[in-house]
């Protein structure tokens, strides 16, 4: 009877372990590319596909300028088409340009301009950590690139004006 039991108690553990992968793998399969395009795609702003988005998702901004400000308080990888064809410009000068509260948020392939009262940045990163700023170009900001109270994020820039 004592074997019966260990061999039952080995297939249901099996049995959970196959379940859990398989749970495991449906996040990352269910992930989404959200594209942003001046006309034409299905998201015209930044901010609506963000909006839009879950943790974990894709957006794809393309060549073009683009004229807000943009907050991100979700887990995702938002990428431009390259520093020089993708400008996102303050919309409001009193606000960060991409504004990030939340941890594990991608920022690459962007120039960002027009944050330029006092204290706010192109990039910000507030109380966010695990995040990737890479080939920006934060430019004509208060701050280029700013970090408040944030941990373990990489930046790589090839055009670094002010990082703080």
């Amino acid at each position: 009877m004592k074997h019966l039991f260990e061999s039952d108690c080995k297939i249901l553990f099996s049995q959970i372990l196959v379940v859990s992968i398989l749970l495991a793998g449906v996040g990352v399969a269910n992930a989404s590319i959200l594209d942003v395009c001046p006309s034409g795609c299905s998201y015209s702003s930044i901010q609506a596909a963000v909006n839009a988005a879950s943790n974990g998702d894709t957006i794809t901004v393309d060549a073009g300028t683009y004229t807000e400000n943009v907050r991100i308080a979700k887990s995702i990888n938002l990428v431009g088409a390259g520093a020089t064809s993708t400008s996102v410009n303050a919309n409001y000068v009193g606000a960060h340009v991409f504004e990030v509260t939340t941890n594990s948020v991608n920022i690459s392939g962007f120039t960002v301009t027009g944050a330029n009262y006092c204290c706010y940045a192109g990039i910000y990163y507030g109380e966010a950590d695990f995040g990737n700023i890479m080939n920006n170009n934060a430019s004509n900001n208060w701050y280029g690139i700013r970090l408040d109270s944030s941990n373990n994020n990489n930046i790589v820039n090839k055009d670094r004006k002010s990082v703080v």
